[in-house]
């Protein structure tokens, strides 16, 4: 061999040997590089631990398989401590030649163990995942980009946990095709992921919510989702990102013993962001049309209700201490929730809605016993409005309701045919919830503006025709503040406030900024104000009101006209408002009411006698006396009485008996005690002047004079006596009746006024009640997009 031979094999050998020597530097180099992403993924709250690393693939790749993997994660959720531990028994990957850093994920085993403790609930299951695969890169910083065919979990308590207290009781998560790509590490993390056909369930042991039961049942929500795609990042203790929700996701929810409820979601370029904090969540929900609809079977009657928004807005935050005060420990505990640790807050608005309901009644199906439903019969009902917005608040220990949508349109069809439209809908309801020393501020407001009714709810309402077909305005609004002494669902401090003779909810100061009805060709209007004693709930409020009614005659003549009152009822009301009433313009008549201190009441400076219900101004007869203690300590047993109404021993009349003095002149001697009295004389006695006798009785049938008494037989002994305590017992009688008769004539004035009084509410009560479906349907909008805004959440 020449010199050149021998060089090219010297080369050949030189590169040979720096191949390999190259090769096994690599190798050593991998557990270092597994070394510095694991460190780099603890940073990220995963403790990662794995067993021998073996290396093959000599000469021209490095295949590392890792045996004994263990993933630990360590954060919270529901205000309560998570961790999830991972055992997968190997991973295999390969390394680019001189690139340790650059690796491909080429297997993992398929099932691996999972252990899920989250508060006191531990759970353990199977952890599958099909043909996962992808990439992995880095040192101090993680780049990862996977897939996988398929990633099923499936969590069940163990057999010998506690059965007897609410707990979670198995959770599970299915889904098809999957992406998982991100980076983590220098404190800083992002994620980018996607999910085909994704299915959740959590089921958990809960208290029985039927009535009066105290066992535990099953209750399960399931959800399903046909696509999820979620980006997001981490920086320290902040995390931010959004979910792009599917065109529809079904959530179901199960009760044991009840039918199942699916709601179908139902929207159009809907997106939830969030952004975490270390206090609070904030979350906005946007899209171009949301909607949903449920089906519940109660007994025989079955009713599906299917609601819709256009473009709508969802801004709020959520504090973390409110979950603190939900969690599973505290309810089980029968632990209020503190509400001045909670404090979350949604603004909406909505450019449309639409709400159906249709319920359909089985009389073929015999209705729970106590389920307290009343046989409905099947009904459709369809509400519309236009732009919408509202407030859903419980903020610094106050609460805030509050919506205002306009364009309202409803249609009822069920045994009778009622449709109608709400120009404007204003429902407000503002106030305290914790207890303090001082006295709160709250509102109340609802104001229904141009009321219109089809003829076929008139004809209902008014078969006559007698009423005036008019419904302008209907409006109530209070303002004022509270002192709450005892908090919020907490039953012993209620208790305890009302044995101390005091309100677990007081009011201390009432406004009545505007009540209007201007409906029914009534025009009434008020205003006024009132204080209130927190300390003494059966002292009377004093304040004042003006209040004022036009077209008031009119609307009378035509209640009784369609029957709704009857004519005396009507004389006396007109009476009594043209009595105490003063002329205002237009017609109207004003009345300034004004209430002492005392809780006399006067109309117009007309005495009208003191407030019903409340109790007089001395404390001795209050239910709760000022001194606090008990209010049974007043309650002492009586003396019994005798039939005048006197305190009776038993023995004998409580009041010491005492003659009477005869009717006779000064200088006469009294008569003999009836032991000492002489035998009656057989002649009359000597007197200066003749007997005056006493006047005859006339029968008025007759118009003959009657015989008296006195004609009948001669006058005995205590007679004079009987005469005198006869007339003394007719003067009390007299007396008695005559008070009786002022008793009544007052009596008769108040009723006057209270007819008039409940014939205004009445009104008031009918007129409010042909939008009754309307304000429970929108109750329930409010509260369904609560719920969900809180499920997108979490």
């Amino acid at each position: 061999m020449g010199k050149l031979g021998k060089g090219l094999v010297a080369v050949v050998a030189l590169a040979a040997a720096a191949w390999v020597g190259g090769w096994f530097y690599v190798k050593g180099k991998i557990p270092q590089a597994l070394a510095q992403q694991t460190a780099a993924l603890k940073a990220q709250g995963l403790e990662v631990t794995h067993g021998p690393v073996t290396v093959t693939g000599f000469p021209f790749k490095h295949n590392a398989r890792v045996e004994s993997v263990t993933v630990v994660g360590k954060q919270e959720a529901a205000g309560q401590p998570l961790s999830i531990t991972a055992q997968i028994p190997w991973v295999e990957g390969s390394w680019a030649m001189f690139s340790p850093s650059k690796g491909q994920l080429t297997g993992v085993a398929e099932t691996s163990q999972v252990n899920l403790t989250l508060g006191a609930a531990k759970l353990a299951g199977p952890l599958v995942l099909r043909n996962l695969r992808g990439s992995i890169s880095g040192g101090d910083v993680v780049d990862y980009d996977l897939a996988a065919d398929g990633i099923d979990l499936s969590l069940k308590a163990a057999a010998d946990a506690e059965a007897s207290t609410p707990r979670l009781n198995a959770a599970s998560t299915q889904s098809g095709a999957a992406t998982l790509k991100g980076s983590a590490g220098a404190g800083k993390a992002s994620f980018e992921n996607s999910f085909v056909n994704l299915v959740s369930r959590a089921e958990s042991l809960i208290p029985n919510p039927e009535p009066g039961q105290t066992n535990l049942v099953t209750a399960s929500m399931r959800s399903e989702w046909p696509s999820l795609a979620m980006k997001g990042q981490r920086d320290g203790q902040n995390r931010s990102g959004e979910a792009l929700l599917p065109p529809e996701l079904k959530i179901t929810l199960s009760t044991e013993g009840k039918p199942d409820v699916t709601i179908p979601l139902r929207s159009t370029n809907s997106r939830v962001t969030f952004a975490e904090s270390p206090t609070r969540y904030d979350v906005t929900w946007t899209g171009d049309s949301m909607g949903y609809a449920v089906t519940q079977v109660e007994g025989p009657l079955t009713m599906v209700t299917d609601s819709a928004s256009g473009k709508f807005d969802v801004k709020g935050y959520l504090e973390k201490s409110t979950i603190e005060q939900f969690t599973p420990a505290r309810l089980e505990a029968g632990q209020a929730p503190d509400f001045a640790k909670v404090g979350f807050r949604f603004d909406y608005k909505s450019a449309d809605s639409t709400a159906t309901v249709k319920a359909t009644n089985d009389p073929s199906v015999e209705p729970a016993p106590f389920s307290g439903m009343p046989p409905l019969p099947s009904f459709d009902l369809k509400v519309d409005t236009g732009p919408s917005e509202g407030v859903i608040a419980l903020e610094n220990g106050a609460f805030n309701l509050t919506g205002v949508s306009a364009q309202n349109k409803f249609a009822f069809s069920g045994p009778a045919d009622v449709s109608g439209e709400i120009a404007n809908l204003t429902a407000k309801i503002q106030g305290p919830l914790t207890p303090g020393e001082q006295p709160k501020p709250f509102a109340f407001e609802y104001d229904f503006d141009k009321v219109t009714l089809n003829e076929g709810a008139w004809d209902m309402i008014d078969p006559t025709g007698a009423l005036d077909r008019n419904l302008n305005r209907l409006r109530v609004a209070f303002s004022g503040d509270l002192l709450i002494n005892a908090p919020l669902g907490d039953q012993e401090a209620a208790v305890n406030a009302m044995m101390e003779g005091k309100q677990p909810i007081a009011p201390n100061a009432l406004k009545i900024d505007d009540v209007t009805i201007d409906a029914l060709g009534l025009l009434a209007k008020a205003t006024g104000q009132a204080q209130f004693d927190p300390a003494n709930p059966n002292a009377p409020p004093s304040g004042s009101a003006d209040v004022s009614l036009k077209g008031w005659q009119e609307f009378l003549n035509s209640l009784v006209n369609a029957g709704y009152a009857p004519p005396d009822a009507l004389a006396m009301a007109e009476g009594m408002i043209g009595m105490l009433g003063r002329d205002g313009p237009d017609g109207a008549k004003t009345f300034n009411i004004q209430v002492s201190q005392s809780g006399d009441l006067t109309v117009n400076d007309n005495p009208m006698g003191p407030i019903p219900g409340f109790a007089p101004a001395d404390p001795a007869d209050q239910l709760f006396p000022e001194d606090g203690g008990s209010p049974f300590e007043q309650f002492e047993e009586e003396p019994p009485m005798d039939q005048d109404g006197f305190p009776f021993d038993g023995e004998g009349p409580a009041v010491e008996e005492q003659e009477l003095a005869p009717l006779t002149a000064p200088e006469t001697e009294p008569a003999p005690a009836e032991e000492e009295a002489a035998p009656a004389p057989e002649t009359e006695p000597e007197t200066e002047t003749e007997a005056v006798p006493a006047p005859a009785l006339v029968d008025p049938a007759q118009d003959t004079p009657l015989q008296t008494e006195q004609e009948a037989a001669p006058v005995e002994e205590g007679t004079l006596e009987r005469i005198e305590t006869e007339a003394r017992e007719g003067a009390h009688e007299a007396d008695q009746r005559l008070q009786e008769g002022v008793d009544s004539l007052n009596e008769h004035l108040h009723q006057g006024g209270q007819e008039i009084r409940e014939g205004v509410e009445g009104l008031g009560e009918r007129i409010e009640g042909g939008a009754e479906h309307l304000r429970q349907e929108g109750g329930q909008l409010l509260e369904g997009a609560g719920e969900r805004l809180n499920e997108a959440g979490q």
